[in-house]
């Protein structure tokens, strides 16, 4: 499989990171998080970005998880 190398902001490697759930990888991560949804990285770093602004969850009503998630601590 051909990967590519990324550069995000600390912020949002730090909010991706809250994203993951255990044992998946970040890869895994982003596709259930962006699914065909969000077709660049740069949509995805634009989404990233304007959760973390508002406090908004990554998944809203246009983003559903593939997979459950975690439930707010």
């Amino acid at each position: 499989m051909a990967s590519k190398t990324i550069t995000v902001t600390e912020k949002a490697y730090r909010t991706l990171a809250r994203c993951k759930e255990p044992g998946e990888s970040f890869t895994q991560t982003i596709e259930r998080i962006a699914g065909d949804r969000i077709l660049t990285v740069g949509d995805l770093k634009a989404r990233v970005k304007a959760c973390a602004a508002s406090g908004e969850p990554i998944f809203g009503s246009h983003l559903k998880p593939k997979a459950r998630t975690r439930s707010a601590a």
